[in-house]
């Protein structure tokens, strides 16, 4: 091969390198750069978990199969329902109100006094609430013409408004007493500022009339036959379900909720239904019979002299407008804007309190427990206690605990035995996640969200069932009371005692306890008269844990 020949075909052969890796360099400009510390893309919805431990995990859910969770994370993990203590997707949407309008209720009136005046109050649904903070006040503004209402009007001359709000729910009912000027097509603006000093801001456009000459009336509706009811269903074990009634027999009811139609629950699987309109004596008395049932069905109505009537009987169905009930013997028709509640015969309990499930709380309010089976589509699969499998949407749930899993709280317990004795003949009765004053859990400038509140003398005993290892608990004196509480605090387990403070004083900073009580059948938590009787001897547990493991 001449010289010649063999440069030529050298150069052809650089000549096609050269244009390869020209061709590579023009690709590697198009591509993006692989942001090794970016998180994976997945179709998965996002979310964020509060594990057992207080740890947090950050990542996509890709599948939920036999208990456990895999997330696409950095490192990718695998997260068992039974150590979730908190789960909230990234989805959810935020706070948000809702206009309803006059609708017959009647809490406040012109001024501060928490009272009824015969005026229809104006009612407004709050959404999306946290959870785990306490509402301290309320402000709702109307910009023109001006006024101003408050939860807590004291010291100003704005006037009152009133909350309608359960402890760890996310939606809440506001009433505030009309102006004279209608407020239809108005924007109204609320500051929601909560126990840590935290305020959200939101607005609403008001779509009815309102009027301040607008009576209570007796309810009676132009058209029942074309009204809907909205009704509350309870559960048991604090779950409850929202939604407009559709049919219910002597053996189930189905509600049309805003996450799906024609939601099934057989009735012995539930102990009552209170109707949204209800009044709110009803709403005592619904409650007061329900802790109690009877072996009767029991309906509470409004006479048509105005007065609530409870009538035992049996039910027999819903007609739309309707509730066909049986007492004396007959059947009698109860028109549904009469109706108030439905106390449900007395029957076994819905769910077995000491299973470990998953609690739902929903954006509209509800709380569903139940088993997360899978994720479907975009919605979490819940096998609810009678087998019944509910899908519903993510968009929908504001958060989800496990309740009875390998983290308990003390405070979501019934306790096996309690104990009052008051020092001067003055109870004051334990309250759960709130003061003895219904106030935020707060020690020491701190604030807790779950504990329990109590006063000298007091004992409280647990069922234990040899199934937990560790208890965890931060005890002292409620902010509230200063610096001159002295009580014994003590814990046992089985009668043992595991911590003994004959001289806990207002004035020392509260004591952070982790005791082991490993096959205990019983914990008690004892709170004793001290040196100075019971003089502002209001005792905090705060954030009282049982850890399985």
């Amino acid at each position: 091969m001449s010289g010649i020949k063999r440069t030529a075909i050298l150069l052809s052969a650089f000549l096609c390198v050269f244009v390869r890796f020209a061709n590579l360099q023009a690709n590697a400009a198009d591509e993006k750069p692989i942001d090794k510390g970016a998180a994976p893309i997945s179709g998965g919805p996002q979310l964020t978990i509060i594990t057992a431990d207080d740890k947090e995990v950050k990542g996509t859910l890709l599948d939920v199969h036999d208990g456990l969770l895999k997330i696409e994370s950095q490192p990718p993990q695998m997260v068992d329902l039974l150590d979730v203590q908190k789960l909230t997707f990234g989805a959810v949407s935020g706070l948000s109100a809702k206009w309803v309008g006059q609708d017959q209720h009647d809490f406040v009136q012109v001024g501060s006094v928490q009272a009824a005046n015969g005026i229809q109050d104006v009612h407004v649904h709050l959404l999306g609430l946290p959870t785990q903070k306490q509402i301290q006040q309320v402000r709702l503004i109307l910009r023109s013409p001006p006024r101003v209402w408050l939860l807590d009007p004291t010291d100003s001359p704005n006037w009152r408004l009133f909350l309608d709000h359960s402890a760890k729910s996310p939606s809440a009912d506001v009433y505030f007493e009309p102006p004279s000027a209608d407020l239809f097509d108005r924007e109204l603006q609320f500051t929601i500022t909560y126990s840590d000093n935290s305020t959200d801001q939101l607005k609403v456009k008001s779509s009815t009339h309102t009027s301040d000459q607008a009576k209570v009336t007796s309810l009676v509706p132009a058209k029942a036959e074309s009204q809907t009811f909205p009704v509350t269903i309870e559960l048991g074990n604090d779950d409850a379900l929202r939604g407009n009634l559709q049919q219910l027999t002597d053996d189930i009811l189905t509600l049309v909720t805003p996450w799906q139609a024609n939601v099934q629950v057989p009735l012995l699987q539930a102990q009552g239904l209170l109707m949204d309109h209800a009044a709110q004596e009803a709403k005592k008395l619904y409650k007061q019979r329900c802790a109690k049932p009877s072996s009767d069905d029991l309906a509470i109505v409004l006479a048509k002299d105005g007065k609530l009537a409870e009538i035992a009987g049996r039910i027999k169905q819903w007609e739309g407008h309707q509730l066909r009930f049986v007492y004396e013997g007959e059947e009698h028709a109860i028109p549904g804007d009469r109706l108030q509640a439905l106390v449900f015969a007395a029957h076994p309990s819905a769910h077995v309190a000491r299973t470990a499930q998953q609690v739902l709380v929903l954006t509209e309010g509800d709380t569903l427990s139940g088993l997360w089976q899978s994720l479907a589509d975009g919605k979490v699969v819940l096998r609810m206690p009678w087998d019944a499998q509910w899908e519903i949407p993510i968009e929908n749930i504001s958060e989800i605990r496990t309740r009875n899993g390998n983290l308990v709280q003390l405070s979501d317990q019934q306790p096996v035995a309690v104990e009052q004795t008051p020092y001067f003949g003055r109870l004051l009765a334990y309250h759960r996640d709130e003061t003895l004053d219904d106030a935020p859990l707060k020690m020491k400038g701190k604030i807790y969200s779950k504990g329990l509140a109590v006063h000298s003398r007091c004992l409280l005993s647990y069922a234990l069932d040899g199934q937990f290892a560790t208890f965890k608990t931060t005890v002292g004196f409620d902010e509230a009371t200063g610096t001159h509480g002295n009580v014994v605090c003590r814990v046992l387990a089985d009668g043992k005692e595991l911590f003994n403070r004959p001289d806990l004083r207002g004035d020392q900073d509260p004591q952070t306890l982790e005791l082991s009580v490993q096959g205990a059948k019983l914990l008690t938590l004892e709170i004793d008269f001290g040196e100075n009787e019971d003089i502002h001897d209001r005792v905090i547990w705060a954030e009282p844990r049982l850890y399985r493991k």
